[in-house]
């Protein structure tokens, strides 16, 4: 069994130039690769507030939590839920027709 991304036609069509020798990855590269997430990535940035009249709040503080969507790794969520601002749940709208990596019985949506 082996998995195919939806990107890739992109990939074959750069093929030449990921073998260069002095080839840099592009934003567009980086963004057609996927990694499955296992575990839990955690990613934290700092960002001016614009809004603040004070100098306390000058800043807002982000802390992106990547948890893996696979079914083995959503028991895991739960534990980042606690002082959550807010939820992103990012979802491939081309996976209506697939089924799960880990189930080829179960439809990915």
């Amino acid at each position: 069994k082996f998995w195919i991304l939806d990107s890739v036609d992109w990939f074959f069509s750069n093929v030449e130039r990921f073998v260069e020798a002095d080839f840099v990855p592009t934003e567009e590269d980086c963004i057609m690769a996927r990694v499955r997430t296992t575990g839990m990535v955690q990613t934290e940035f700092d960002q001016p507030n614009l809004e603040s009249k004070h100098e306390w709040d000058k800043t807002i503080h982000w802390r992106v939590i990547d948890v893996g969507g696979q079914r083995n790794e959503r028991k895991k969520w739960m534990h980042f839920f606690d002082d959550v601002k807010a939820i992103l749940y990012v979802v491939n709208l081309a996976g209506y027709n697939m089924v799960l990596f880990e189930d080829d019985q179960q439809n990915r949506m």
